[in-house]
């Protein structure tokens, strides 16, 4: 049951960061690639190991739990970034506004958080998935 419920939130998770992808991309177009790039990546990457946590592959929960900690670093660097910019208020480029800058951190910062909330699901549930995962092999 636990092994389904860290499936569902992966997946969760990366639906999430496609949404956050495409909110960036709608706004700002392709002036923000970098994120664009993080996100959408990361968000299929996690749909990729929920449908595999959900089929109870032992190796998926291990390649998700490497991918959300290297997301959580890459995401928590673009998300320091870019609260010295707007500390700063130096835009990431002339096509940018401030007020679009000021997006780009808020769904950098939601995304950030949801990360280190599914750390924090890998690690309340790891116990309970592995006993699974023992029973069912």
């Amino acid at each position: 049951m636990t092994n389904q419920k860290t499936a569902m939130f992966f997946a969760f998770y990366g639906l999430l960061l496609i949404t956050c992808a495409l909110l960036s991309f709608l706004t700002m177009g392709v002036k923000t690639q970098n994120i664009l790039l993080l996100e959408g990546v990361t968000g299929v990457l996690a749909l990729f190991f929920g449908h595999f946590m959900n089929s109870h592959k032992s190796w998926a929960f291990i390649g998700g739990f490497i991918q959300s900690l290297l997301a959580l670093i890459l995401i928590g660097n673009q998300v320091y970034l870019q609260f010295l910019r707007l500390l700063q208020k130096t835009p990431i480029s002339a096509d940018i506004t401030l007020e679009q800058q000021s997006l780009i951190f808020l769904l950098l910062s939601t995304t950030f958080i949801m990360t280190l909330y599914l750390i924090a699901l890998q690690f309340g549930y790891s116990k309970a998935n592995l006993k699974e995962l023992q029973q069912l092999n």
